[in-house]
């Protein structure tokens, strides 16, 4: 009863901060001053940074090696998803077989459906996590494209 009460509590106050107007805007500005101009000046920055319009001061000696860096990155992404293509085969094949061996034991069938069970959570954590990380990066690169003006 107690845990009903502390949920229909914590469900009325998430409604009420939802429902209470947020009446102050801070972003919006009808005048240029300087300390406007800061914030279009990081995001043409970072644009230009996507671009690849950066000017390195060190003579390249940067940006060799921020693209061995994103090499790196790239690789380790690429075996990381592979990796867990090849997991997610053999867990579920090992299951499947498990499932099938188990004939008609209710015991050996139970303790193969939940091994099966956990192995597609796993799976959809690993892949729901490697999307939100994709979708992620996306959002951030559009942003800084949309306001970025270089």
């Amino acid at each position: 009863m107690k845990k009903n009460k502390e949920l229909i509590l914590s469900i009325i106050f998430i409604i009420l901060i939802i429902l209470i107007p947020n009446t102050y805007t801070y972003a919006n500005s009808t005048t240029t001053t300087s300390q406007d101009t800061w914030v279009k000046d990081a995001f043409n920055a970072a644009g230009s940074f996507l671009k690849e319009d950066v000017k390195d001061p060190t003579g390249g000696h940067l940006s060799k090696g921020l693209q061995i860096f994103i090499n790196i990155v790239k690789g380790i992404n690429t075996v990381l998803i592979v990796a867990l293509f090849a997991i997610s085969a053999i867990a579920l094949a090992i299951d499947g077989i498990k499932y099938i061996m188990a004939g008609g034991s209710p015991e050996k069938v139970g303790k193969a459906k939940s091994d099966l069970v956990i192995t597609f959570k796993g799976m959809a954590i690993g892949f729901g996590a490697y999307t939100i990380w994709r979708i992620s990066m996306g959002v951030v690169v559009l942003i800084i494209e949309a306001f970025s003006q270089s």
